[in-house]
């Protein structure tokens, strides 16, 4: 059995020799999508962590149904969600826009949000994240995951541009934005739960020009 999303792709050969269920794009709506996502974060294994939380599994459980919550709040929240694929709908994408594709991509990032969270606990038994700490996190990773999972195939522009409708939906805590800085030139730092720029987590490193004994393994710039 295949499932596929449509028949675009399919060859005369294949049609005729398959039989075929077919589900309008009214039976499957995008809230039905989201809500069916949501509730596979909930119930899914995070293997890796498991085995770095030991005696403590349950616990962990119970930590990613909290975080789960916040996201399922944060998501209906006023239709944030599904004002934010209609938007996203109406910009020129490098791939197809299709809802499935976009929401596919935009709750791999929440995994690993919650998978974050897991491993924080995880390393700091002693000092785990607090609700509130757990919540502030989460609410920033939802609007980063929100621009790249919808509009990340697009340009500069207008994930730019996409980022600022969406920091005009939302009462969580933003970071300075102006002409030049946009959402995704930031992340979310643990434990604090603070936006942070992407920039200050590049190293600068510094050549002694004396110390350089071979010149074809250092890449001339405009800097150099």
């Amino acid at each position: 059995m295949f499932e596929v999303e449509s028949l675009k792709y399919a060859t005369l050969a294949t049609v005729s020799r398959c039989g075929m269920v077919w589900f309008s794009d009214d039976t499957v709506t995008p809230a039905l999508m989201i809500d069916h996502q949501l509730q596979l974060m909930a119930s899914r294994s995070f293997d890796d962590v498991d085995e770095d939380v030991g005696a403590a599994p349950v616990k962990a459980h119970d930590t990613q149904i909290k975080v789960v919550k916040t996201l399922r709040d944060l998501i209906e929240r006023d239709d944030f969600l599904l004002k934010a694929l209609d938007q996203a709908s109406l910009y020129k994408h490098i791939m197809e826009f299709t809802v499935v594709r976009v929401l596919d991509s935009f709750f791999s990032l929440l995994s690993k949000t919650c998978r974050n969270i897991l491993q924080y606990n995880a390393i700091h038994p002693e000092l785990p994240l607090d609700q509130e700490q757990t919540e502030a996190f989460v609410a920033k990773k939802l609007l980063l995951a929100t621009v790249w999972g919808l509009v990340g195939d697009a340009s500069l522009s207008i994930r730019k541009s996409f980022g600022d409708y969406i920091s005009t939906m939302t009462s969580t805590d933003l970071p300075t934005l102006d002409e030049s800085m946009s959402l995704i030139d930031y992340n979310v730092s643990l434990p604090q739960g603070q936006w942070i720029q992407w920039q200050s987590q590049v190293p600068s490193i510094e050549v002694n020009t004396h110390s350089i004994t071979q010149t074809d393994v250092i890449v001339p710039t405009v800097d150099t």
